[in-house]
């Protein structure tokens, strides 16, 4: 008899190791999705701005224009895809087919953006930028949005959302990584011409984007409920109800000011850099920004299981008001720290910023998921898609503001191409104050905001407890 109880308590230690095992090699490969998103979300606005802006010469002010034209498509284009992937029925699940073209759209057309003529007049170029980052932008979301939602639905337990979303955020600075060293590697010499290396580059990045973006869709396991409600209503009712949920508002508002900020800010951290910090030498001042860039973000993905760790101590709450103390702290250091006569000090303001950045993405997904089980209660309907996709939709719209407004704030800042290295001091000066204030107002704002958000840990056990109780009904 003991030996039957051994050998049973030995099949159970080992079916939970294999439970767990196969839960972190899960994990792990919708984390490594959040590459690809980074740098769908990412690449256009800043290796795709830097290419049109300094290697083609066109005016700042109209290549943000551009972006946000084509930002403002995608945020209209958001919702229609998320209700679309709430609704959606086969035999793969409801967000996998869409992830699946969206990837392989995207890709394609991103390798083609940078095969511009660089004889053709501004306004010729500005319309060959507009209609490609659109189509590019469509087919983006096309796999966003559902990988977003992907990870809503993954699990129902509190503090396992945070440390799902922990894998996330480890992988997410390999995003910063990759897209600071993109426009450096065009100017590193190893090609014929900085164009000529912005198309090898565009290339390789479409490889890369396939096979990331594959991953999460061969390997995270489609979730499926037998008794799971889908969404019925249409788009604007869909918005309406979403736009509505208070603890939806209260966790989108403060992080959509903030990431307009980092949006905002990201367009000058390169122009600090080279015509601040290294006074006006491109090459060097490149590199060095993305080194700094590439060692922060290593801390960040350090530092992810530490702040998944503290929400699931404490709480998310009081994990987010932590974080967004230190942007606020990080960004204001910046104008003192990043200084030509002390170069390396530039690191420090990145080290408490890009954890900050990383942490509070974690966190907002998780709390979504989250809002997600609220809302289930309030309508009846499980709408992962649809909340993904209306906060996509007011980030992409606050995105698109303020690289428009960056645009203009480097031009009316006195940024001048023709001047190359010898910028204005006035010009310095401008990028050095919008560059350190931005952010920092924003994270204060933020943090006004969170300190009104409602939802517990204890309020979600309530919640989930309904929510069990439901799919335990007989149909």
């Amino acid at each position: 008899m003991n030996n039957e109880n051994a050998e049973s308590s030995s099949e159970t230690s080992t079916e939970a190791k294999e439970s767990k095992l196969k839960s972190v090699l899960h994990k792990s490969a919708y984390g490594s999705g959040a590459v690809p998103e980074g740098i769908l979300n990412q690449a256009m606005q800043q290796f795709g701005n830097n290419v049109f802006t300094i290697t083609l010469g066109v005016n700042p002010a109209l290549v943000g224009t551009g972006l946000a034209i084509s930002r403002l498509w995608d945020a209209i284009f958001d919702p229609i895809v998320g209700n679309w992937s709430d609704k959606l029925e086969t035999r793969w699940g409801r967000r996998k087919p869409l992830m699946l073209g969206g990837i392989f759209g995207a890709a394609l057309v991103f390798a083609s953006m940078f095969f511009v003529n660089p004889d053709w007049a501004d306004t010729t170029k500005f319309t060959f930028l507009m209609i490609g980052t659109i189509l590019f932008f469509s087919f983006a979301t096309m796999f966003c949005i559902p990988f977003v939602a992907m990870g809503y639905e993954y699990t129902d337990n509190y503090d396992e959302r945070s440390r799902l979303m922990a894998y996330r955020a480890v992988m997410a600075p390999l995003t910063a990584f990759i897209i600071m060293w993109l426009f450096p590697l065009t100017q590193s010499g190893i090609f014929n011409n900085p164009l000529e290396g912005a198309r090898y580059v565009a290339i390789g990045v479409a490889v890369l984007l396939i096979v990331l973006a594959l991953i999460p869709i061969l390997f995270v396991p489609t979730r499926k409920r037998e008794k799971l409600q889908k969404p019925k209503m249409n788009i604007l009712a869909m918005l309406k109800v979403t736009i509505t949920n208070k603890a939806f508002l209260y966790t989108l508002v403060p992080c959509v000011i903030v990431a307009m900020s980092i949006n905002y800010r990201a367009q000058f951290f390169l122009y600090v850099n080279v015509y601040h910090v290294f006074e006006g030498d491109l090459a060097k001042g490149s590199a060095y920004a993305a080194t700094f860039f590439t060692i922060s973000n290593i801390v960040s993905m350090m530092l992810a299981p530490v702040f998944a760790s503290l929400a699931t101590r404490t709480s998310k709450k009081t994990a987010m008001m932590i974080v967004l103390s230190m942007l606020t702290l990080g960004s204001l250091s910046s104008y003192l720290l990043m200084t030509p006569e002390m170069p390396y000090l530039a690191i420090v303001p990145q080290l408490l910023v890009d954890p900050a950045i990383a942490a509070i993405f974690m966190l907002y997904h998780s709390m979504i998921a989250d809002v997600c089980d609220l809302d289930e209660v309030n309508t009846g309907s499980r709408r992962e898609g649809s909340f993904g996709a209306v906060a996509g939709w007011v980030y992409k719209t606050g995105s698109s503001i303020a690289v428009l407004l960056s645009g203009i704030g480097l031009w009316l800042g006195g940024f001048n191409v023709d001047l190359g290295a010898n910028q204005t001091e006035g010009f310095i000066m401008s990028s050095r104050i919008q560059f350190a204030l931005i952010p920092a107002v924003a994270g204060i704002i933020g943090l006004i905001v969170f300190s009104k958000y409602p939802i517990t840990r204890e309020l979600i056990m309530e919640i989930r407890k309904k929510l069990d109780a439901k799919l335990d009904e007989p149909a």
